[in-house]
């Protein structure tokens, strides 16, 4: 059942409102009617709502659907944007986008690293100049002070063009036995090993190695001579100045490695000789008056060559007053 719809001049806001309701009461008794079977046909019926349509003929004082009332003064106020302020309002707006667009757009940059090479460079110098300095003391203490296998001094001072080598660095053999030596030395007796000449550490290290070995087996103790030069033009320790030599006991033995019958004396090795005499007097070991004698002035020998003598009597603390045994 239905009833007569009449609905005329009514604005359109009010139209749709009716026209809704229309559509939604026609769906509801549908929905209605199709759960229900054949037979129930009729009973349904009597279930489904029979809304009465609405009849408004010119009044636009409709309300349709719920009314909230309020008792009392009600103020209702509309606030509206100035012309300006939605101008910029709009202007702000589509700053944030194109801002918000851009950060979407463009990823931002990783920061750069901060490089901590200069901090490094600084840790890495003081280091290298930390280690420097403490192999240049450790060469200092070693050239300035060095010590036999008694511990004595062997020499503080320093050698101008040439090396002085501890038995130790030549490799060689710790004394069977040893004797100090007896204050004051008189004299520096100069020999030569009759054996091969060297040029190079090497060569001259294994040569002192070999006479040390010799002199051994002939019942010494030790190497015979005090000092060793080589053609290297470097000093060897041999006893030392602190321990008596097989040639004499008021003397410091000195011998030049070769057979100077033969080779011809360097003019290195004669400064290393000269050197070594000066230290000797550096250390309080030899005294200024000392004196320069040949091997063959103590003993019947041809050492220490011709080659050497010819040298050695020229010097100015050569004693020639010492008769040779055997005339070079």
């Amino acid at each position: 059942m239905s009833s007569t719809e009449v609905i005329l001049n009514l604005p359109p806001i009010l139209q749709n409102a009716a026209n809704t309701y229309k559509t939604e009461t026609l769906e509801y008794n549908a929905e209605i009617l199709s759960q229900c079977s054949t037979e129930d046909k009729d009973v349904c019926s009597n279930s489904v709502s029979d809304f009465p349509m609405i009849s408004i003929v010119n009044s636009s004082d409709v309300i349709i659907g719920s009314v909230t009332q309020f008792h009392g003064p009600v103020t209702i106020v509309q606030q509206q944007a100035s012309p300006k302020e939605g101008i910029e309002d709009k202007k702000n707006e589509a700053d944030m986008v194109a801002t918000d667009y851009k950060t979407k757009a463009a990823p931002k940059k990783p920061a750069a690293p901060q490089h901590c090479l200069p901090k490094r460079l600084l840790i890495c110098f003081a280091v290298l100049t930390l280690l420097i300095t403490l192999i240049a003391l450790s060469v200092i203490l070693m050239l300035e002070k060095r010590y036999d296998t008694d511990g004595d001094v062997l020499s503080t001072y320093n050698f101008t063009n040439q090396y002085f080598y501890t038995v130790t660095e030549w490799g060689g053999k710790q004394p069977l036995s040893k004797e100090a030596i007896t204050n004051p030395v008189r004299y520096v007796i100069i020999v030569h090993t009759a054996g091969v000449f060297c040029n190079t550490f090497l060569e001259c290290a294994a040569q002192v190695q070999l006479a040390q070995d010799l002199h051994v087996t002939k019942d010494e103790p030790n190497i015979k001579y005090n000092f060793v030069i080589g053609g290297d033009g470097n000093i060897y320790e041999g006893r030392g100045w602190s321990v008596k030599n097989s040639l004499r006991d008021d003397s410091i033995s000195v011998a030049f490695i070769g057979n100077f019958i033969y080779d011809e004396l360097l003019p290195s090795m004669l400064d290393a000789l000269l050197e070594l005499i000066e230290s000797g007097r550096h250390l309080g070991v030899l005294p200024d008056s000392y004196r320069i004698v040949a091997h063959n002035q103590t003993a019947p020998t041809l050492s220490p060559g011709r080659n050497v003598y010819k040298v050695i009597k020229e010097l100015a603390h050569f004693y020639p007053d010492l008769t040779p045994v055997i005339r070079n």
